[in-house]
């Protein structure tokens, strides 16, 4: 069988003839890679053989894997320069043919050979053929080129294209300018410079290029082209994250584009228009934060906030409200067009102008809140919701939700003939109640507010899980620690009553009813009065019986993914009653059906979810039965539990059983010495391991911490592998701070490893072996001092740092004298007993009290 016909028979998936085709790659690469790129430029072949011997060419060189990947890679590289320059010339001939198949398949191969020569300096005669090329005649090459192009830019460091980069911008920009006649090119050519915009800080740096390439970017913007005005406008979305700074002469420009498309262009053209602003949106708002905190820090801003959005706000929130009218007929739930847009914007409007939104707002959601025409009420509504998190207090907000709140104009929306109205108003409900039930004028209207959810939870699945989604936001403001009562107490049972009715409805699985409702009732019960104690504890049972239904009758029938989410739902929300209930609270038959239950979901029922949820809840309960939970640590659970804390390719299954450990190690307390050896064994394990997720490792040392506590004087054995691993954890550094990710969890690293310290100590000290800890007083001090010399540390971190000089000084006394009096630890507690954070200044005066007796 010749070359060509097992192509085709590979191309069909037939097995034979693709062991085939990988039978000769492995047994002779060169001879394949060169079959492979005569076949793509065989023009007496049939265009899609020709595209899958491309493809098959390319994979020769790439993968997604990063490890093959590299192999791939140095095949090319290693591949005799005269079959190299073969494999590009027929790749490149093949860029030329009238099949659009064909191209990219060409255009995928040769991007592939530039990404790995161009960080080697290797790619300049590809490079400028591809360049000189852009002036050919045939308008299928120019696409071609520019889609090779849009690739290469797609995935190449920045870094390392500095040489190519003026060259490739250069041919980008050619194919987009509007002598090119052909729209096909000037869209490839759009598509290309949205990837290479990466590579061009250099060319936005120079007024004339900067202004150049804008006047490309807007005058596609206004071309026939529907594609090419969407990829144009994508470049100034992009523009508007990369080079915000360098906008300021063209904004002008830019809003009357993008007003006119909002207004008047198809709906692809209009989400782009409405997304530049959004984006704009977060950049400011962004930029007025660091404005902000930039005293407190001592850091200028990198960037002055232009106030683009206030300047052109008037304009621009009359659009976007207009926009809000062109909802869909039957409009599905989630859609995102140009209404669902236009309002996701108006809220970031809000977000960065604050309490001005409401000048520009509140004349639309008047003039049409009472509309005769669905479209415009709606709207209306919308309108307000959107701009709720905008204002603040102090603001007309407070008012103007109160009288929203009144029965004639957002609680009668909830009774509208029209279920998008009625989805809307309870959705606005929903985000009144998360940023405006703080003040005595809004509360006053709660009751009249809650009778209508309770009402509304027999609307359509999609009405009703908004407003499930409403109570639970109303439950969550309410905190019974700080307050006698609140405006749910009265309502507690009735609404428990109806949510629990709800999670059995027969569409309950639609809109996710059945999820907002058990949250809404999980949220109810975590926030509730002493007062509802009773009533929570009268819950287990019915939700017993539920779980224990799930195991036997017609619902043994039902999709087991759904009816795992049911289970984990009903363990959730026992977790929830184990939460509020004081310890010996529950009584023990309860405890026990509840533990059986947990034990018999997570025997029989699949999914990672469901696990996290069982193992949360057994978390919780040890809490609720505190050292009488000992007489679960039966070899069944125990088993288990070890397993989910290897279980490290599982990250919410590992990190769920971490914590479940240490709820058990603040329960049973020395008891925990059962299986003591094997936990920290598989903790330390997670901590050496360097593939390991870095969200596992500081939920291992505050666990390990946990341990510490409970189990005392037993601790010791543990001890010196323990704290040189905590010493070893105290030297990652925060290597780029503009890596917000990374000076998270850098900052949660550290943040355990002072709780871990403490533990430690305290522990020790119980015993009388504090001691112990005085080889590790220098490197605790070191780690400190580095700390506290690094800007990047959050408020929490600095508690940490000052908490343990004075954990040390207590522990250890005179015997660190030498350590703490320098004027180092002196500023660090000076420092902190000024925090404006009354915490972090209370720990710090505490510090400074035992140091000072020391001395």
């Amino acid at each position: 069988m010749d070359f060509s016909a097992l192509l085709q028979q590979a191309q069909t998936h037939n097995a034979e003839a693709l062991a085939r085709l990988k039978q000769l790659e492995d047994s002779n690469p060169v001879d394949f890679i060169n079959l492979l790129s005569q076949e793509l430029n065989n023009n007496t072949k049939p265009a899609s053989l020709r595209g899958f011997a491309g493809i098959v060419l390319k994979n020769q060189f790439s993968a997604k894997n990063k490890q093959l990947n590299e192999k791939k890679q140095a095949v090319w590289t290693s591949l005799d320069i005269n079959l190299k320059n073969q494999v590009k010339e027929r790749s490149f001939y093949a860029l030329a043919d009238p099949s659009q198949e064909v191209r990219r398949s060409a255009a995928q191969v040769l991007s592939r050979i530039a990404i790995i020569e161009i960080p080697r300096r290797e790619s300049d005669e590809l490079i400028n053929i591809m360049v000189s090329s852009m002036t050919s005649e045939n308008a299928g090459l120019r696409q071609g080129i520019l889609d090779t192009l849009g690739y290469v830019c797609e995935e190449t460091d920045p870094s390392s294209a500095t040489d190519y980069s003026d060259k490739i911008l250069t041919a980008v920009v050619q194919g987009m300018r509007k002598e090119e006649k052909e729209d096909r090119v000037r869209v490839s050519g759009a598509n290309a410079l949205l990837g290479a915009l990466e590579f061009s800080k250099p060319n936005f740096e120079r007024a004339q290029e900067r202004d150049y390439l804008m006047q490309v970017i807007c005058e596609g913007t206004i071309a026939p082209s529907t594609d090419l005005k969407v990829k144009c406008l994508q470049c100034l979305v992009k523009i508007a994250t990369l080079y915000y700074d360098k906008l300021m002469t063209w904004i002008q420009n830019i809003f009357n584009i993008t007003i006119g498309a909002i207004k008047n262009e198809k709906e692809d053209v209009a989400l782009q228009a409405i997304e530049f602003w959004a984006t704009i949106c977060d950049v400011e708002t962004d930029l007025l934060i660091e404005a902000a905190e930039s005293p407190q820090i001592k850091v200028p801003p990198e960037k002055q906030c232009q106030h683009f959005i206030k300047k052109s706000a008037s304009y621009l929130v009359t659009a976007l409200c207009e926009s809000l009218t062109k909802q869909e007929e039957d409009q599905e739930e989630e859609i995102w067009n140009v209404s669902s847009a236009a309002g996701n914007c108006l809220s970031l409007i809000a977000g960065t102008i604050q309490n001005d939104v409401i000048q520009y707002i509140m004349p639309f959601v008047q003039n049409n809140i009472s509309s005769t025409d669905w479209h415009f009420r709606e709207a209306a509504v919308f309108a307000f919701g959107s701009m709720l998190d905008g204002p603040k207090e102090h603001s007309p907000i407070r008012e103007l939700v109160k009288e929203a709140l009144g029965p004639k104009i957002l609680l009668s929306k909830l009774t509208d003939n029209v279920e998008l109205v009625r989805d809307t108003a309870a959705w606005t409900l929903g985000r009144i109640c998360t940023f405006h039930v703080g003040s005595n004028q809004v509360r006053s209207k709660l009751p009249d507010v809650i009778r209508c959810f309770i009402q509304s939870l027999k609307d359509t699945p999609r009405v009703a899980s908004k407003v499930c989604w409403a109570i639970h936001n109303l439950a969550e403001q309410f905190d019974p620690a700080f307050e006698d009562t609140t405006p749910l107490t009265p309502f507690f049972n009735e609404l428990i009553k109806e949510l629990l009715i709800v999670t059995v409805r027969n569409d309950a699985d639609e809109s996710f009813l059945r999820a907002a409702a058990y949250s809404a009732i999980n949220m109810l019960i975590q926030h509730s009065e002493d007062d509802s104690r009773n009533a929570v504890l009268a819950l287990v049972p019915e939700l017993l019986k539920r779980l224990a239904l799930t195991f036997n009758g017609n619902l043994q029938m039902e999709d087991p993914e759904r009816l795992g989410e049911l289970r984990g739902y009903l363990c959730g929300t026992l977790r929830a009653c184990s939460m509020v209930l004081i310890e010996g609270a529950l009584p023990q038959a309860l405890a026990d059906e509840m533990m059986h239950a947990y034990l018999k979901v997570w025997a029989t029922t699949r999914g990672a979810s469901v696990v996290e949820e069982v193992l949360v809840a057994i978390g919780r309960l040890a809490s609720a039965v505190g050292p009488e939970f000992d007489r679960y640590m039966i070899v069944d659970f125990t088993n288990g539990l070890l397993s989910a804390l290897k279980n490290s390719e599982e990250l919410s299954v590992c990190s769920s059983a971490i914590e479940v450990v240490g709820d058990i190690c603040r329960a049973i307390g020395d008891k925990m010495t059962k299986i003591s050896d094997t936990v920290i064994t598989i903790l330390i394990e997670h901590l050496k391991n360097p593939h390991i997720s870095s969200d596992i490792k500081p939920l291992v040392l505050a666990c390990i911490g946990d341990i510490a506590l409970a189990i005392g004087s037993k601790f010791e054995p543990y001890f010196i592998v323990v704290m040189d691993m905590l010493v070893q954890a105290s030297g990652y550094e925060i290597k780029d701070p503009t890596d917000l990710d990374l000076v998270e969890n850098i900052n949660q690293l550290r943040e355990n490893i002072f709780e871990t310290y403490t533990s430690i100590i305290q522990a020790l000290v119980a015993e009388n072996k504090a001691e112990m800890v005085s080889p590790y007083v220098e490197p605790i001090l070191v780690f400190v001092d580095r700390i506290w010399n690094d800007g990047t540390r959050n408020e929490t971190v600095t508690r940490g740092a000052v908490g343990i000089l004075g954990d040390l000084a207590s522990a250890l006394g005179p015997r660190i004298k030498g350590f703490l009096v320098n004027p180092q630890v002196g500023n660090i507690i000076q420092d902190c007993c000024a925090s404006q954070d009354q915490q972090t200044k209370e720990i710090a005066l505490w510090a400074r009290d035992i140091i000072s007796q020391i001395n």
